[in-house]
């Protein structure tokens, strides 16, 4: 949360994702995406400077660890994106390709 914004778009790039949840103290407290990010900097670029506190998004949703691949389809059509808490207490993103991926295997 008190990371820099450029540092946030240095982690999307790097890790090729288009979306990352926001931590404080190890809590999720927010989200960021590429589009929003990309159209908030185009409108103002000193904001690759800010906090990403000043630019986060609200958090993606949390799903059960046991939810089928229908119900995560469906979530993740509304919300681009949502989160699992894994049996070791980790966060983890689902995105469509994730579901895309679990189709096919």
């Amino acid at each position: 949360k008190t990371d820099s914004v450029r540092e946030a778009i240095g982690l999307m790039n790097k890790t090729s994702v288009s979306q990352i949840p926001v931590l404080e103290n190890g809590e999720v407290v927010g989200s960021l995406t590429d589009n929003k990010l990309l159209a908030r900097i185009i409108e103002n670029p000193d904001l690759k400077d800010a906090h990403v506190a000043d630019v986060m998004e609200d958090s993606m949703k949390f799903v059960a660890l046991d939810s089928t691949l229908d119900v995560l389809s469906s979530m993740v059509e509304k919300e681009k994106a949502v989160l699992v808490r894994d049996a070791n207490n980790h966060v983890h993103i689902i995105t469509k390709h994730d579901i895309l991926e679990a189709f096919t295997n």
